[in-house]
């Protein structure tokens, strides 16, 4: 019996010791759980932050993708706008091609311009220097020209002055013939009126003699001191003298007035001309 009590104590004992060893590995095993439990969170939270870090990095990849996209848009629009740029300046290389070309056929041309500009002034000077000897040649015969012009002139003057010397002179002398003849013979009453008649023509014609003449005077077809010389003493006398003064009361015979008028001043003549 007692080794019956003895037996069950042991057994009792080792159940303890077991079931202490049982709490103790249990509370290890907890424990190891519960760093496990731990660590596990803090490797769930890391995956989470590296989940999360992968989904920011795939937005950013996302983002960069677009970026290059976009990058590779402006590149193609940056390559098209670089060829049409090419291409443009190849058009101006071109047109610079060509306006060189121009440039090289104007400056040719003016070239022969300059040329030809100078083969005309060349001909120029040449055809200054021929009119040069015309011009002289011109004033030459302009200078023998007008000696004969002026030797003319005189002559003309001359003949003009000669025939109112003619005029006058063939006037006079046919008064005086008149006069001479009618001196010869008695005439009657009757004769003597057709005679006074006669003499008063020709007095008349021959103060129409001098008005020609006068008015030659006022047209400077006579050499105006050599007719005055010549005929001042004959025109004053004929305008002054008493028995001619009858002549000049109707207005006639203008030109010899004013010659009288001009050499004796308008006083002496204002009656004549009135």
């Amino acid at each position: 019996m007692s080794n019956l009590i003895a037996s069950t104590s042991n057994y009792t004992m080792v159940a303890l010791l077991l079931a202490i060893v049982s709490l103790i590995a249990a509370g290890t095993a907890i424990s190891i759980a519960s760093c496990a439990f731990k660590r596990g969170v803090s490797l769930l939270e890391k995956y989470n932050e590296v989940v999360n870090k992968q989904s920011e990095l795939a937005s950013q990849q996302s983002d960069m993708l677009s970026k290059q996209e976009d990058l590779a848009e402006r590149q193609s629009d940056l390559t098209t706008k670089h060829n049409e740029l090419v291409s443009r300046q190849n058009e101006l290389e071109a047109k610079q091609s060509e306006f060189a070309t121009r440039q090289n056929d104007i400056i040719a041309r003016q070239n022969d311009l300059a040329s030809k500009q100078n083969e005309v002034t060349s001909l120029q000077n040449d055809l200054v220097v021929r009119q040069n000897e015309l011009v002289g040649k011109y004033n030459d015969l302009m200078s023998k020209q007008n000696s004969f012009a002026l030797e003319q002139y005189n002559l003309i003057e001359g003949q003009t002055e000669l025939l109112i010397r003619q005029h006058i002179s063939s006037s006079k002398k046919a008064i005086e013939d008149f006069l001479n003849e009618i001196s010869k013979t008695e005439a009657s009453l009757e004769q003597k009126e057709k005679q006074n008649e006669i003499l008063v023509s020709l007095i008349e014609n021959s103060i129409s003699a001098y008005e020609e003449a006068c008015a030659k005077y006022l047209e400077n077809k006579v050499n105006k001191e050599r007719f005055k010389k010549m005929y001042k003493f004959e025109i004053l006398s004929l305008v002054e003298k008493e028995e001619f003064k009858q002549y000049f009361e109707e207005g006639k015979y203008k030109s010899l007035l004013q010659v009288y008028n001009e050499w004796q001043g308008r006083a002496a003549a204002i009656g004549f001309l009135s």
